[in-house]
């Protein structure tokens, strides 16, 4: 796994936009279905960076997140949203490495470009960030 993005998110055309971004970039993409809860059967370690949408049905970003955390304290993240940073600031609060809005395209080339530079420090240690608190924002994250 080494070297590869992992993809969470259910809408399949983000997931593409994401992931074309991504491999036009060199990186390796593989893409997990969000309905699984991660755990160490569903999900495996070692993955340079993962990259995790905040809202989708049934599990929100930050579940994953608290999740993957507690599995993979240095596992580096990466949570999106379109067009809602207040989700994206929060999950920084919560241990992502960093929270990108990608409701504009220049900020998919900051997505992108943030998963190139944490996953080329994947193999240096003490890249991994789990630091945890902040008030979650007040609306439901998860789509219906």
């Amino acid at each position: 796994m080494s070297g590869t993005v992992l993809i969470i998110d259910d809408d399949s055309s983000t997931r593409m936009r994401v992931r074309t971004a991504l491999e036009h970039e060199g990186l390796r993409v593989v893409e997990q279905d969000p309905s699984a809860r991660p755990t160490s059967e569903t999900l495996q370690a070692g993955y340079a960076v993962i990259l995790l949408d905040v809202i989708m049905p049934d599990k929100d970003g930050f579940e994953y997140l608290r999740d993957i955390r507690r599995l993979w304290p240095e596992q580096r993240l990466i949570v999106y949203s379109r067009g809602l940073s207040d989700y994206t600031d929060y999950a920084v609060k919560l241990g992502a490495n960093a929270g990108i809005d990608i409701g504009w395209s220049a900020n998919l080339r900051r997505l992108v470009e943030t998963a190139r530079r944490l996953a080329s420090d994947a193999g240096r240690p003490g890249g991994g960030k789990s630091g945890h608190g902040g008030t979650p924002p007040s609306s439901p994250v998860r789509r219906r």
